[in-house]
């Protein structure tokens, strides 16, 4: 957050799992695998692929896991359509309803 809010130059580097928290449960139920290299490595092709910054992933990916509201981290605009189109398209959710 401190990149995308212009305090440090920081870019997350891959979606960091082995903690145990809430965002590598997410991350394993979502890609289904368990292995941390290769969650990374799906983390970081389906963000490319969608064109979203990893940390927005990652962001998603805790708000998936939680069951008591979402974390905006101050933000308050919302993209959700966008994104949530994006997403879909990436995935290919589209063109499997439509078939």
């Amino acid at each position: 957050m401190l990149g995308r809010l212009g305090v440090y130059e920081l870019r997350a580097d891959k979606l960091h799992v082995g903690t145990g928290d809430e965002v590598e449960l997410a991350a394993k139920r979502v890609f289904g695998i368990g292995e941390r290299t290769v969650l990374e490595r799906r983390a970081a092709d389906l963000a490319t692929a969608a064109d979203l910054p990893l940390e927005a992933l990652d962001l998603g990916l805790q708000n998936w896991a939680r069951r008591d509201g979402r974390v905006t981290l101050g933000a308050t605009a919302s993209s959700y359509g966008l994104i949530r189109g994006r997403v879909r398209s990436t995935l290919g959710l589209d063109a499997a309803l439509s078939a």
